[in-house]
């Protein structure tokens, strides 16, 4: 489950570095990979989720 978690963490500091990248270029185009790795962390996120009950 450690790896679940630190794979979460790592996955929505990509995307929040992808999204902070993407305002501070000006560049729309590295909105779309931004929001799919933070989608991929929230599947994953439900997936602990259901581990864990």
């Amino acid at each position: 489950m450690t790896y679940l978690l630190v794979a979460i963490a790592v996955l929505v500091a990509g995307g929040a570095l992808l999204f902070g990248a993407m305002f501070r270029r000006d560049n729309a185009r590295l909105g779309l990979p931004a929001l799919a790795v933070l989608i991929a962390a929230n599947v994953l996120a439900m997936v602990h989720a259901a581990y864990d009950q």
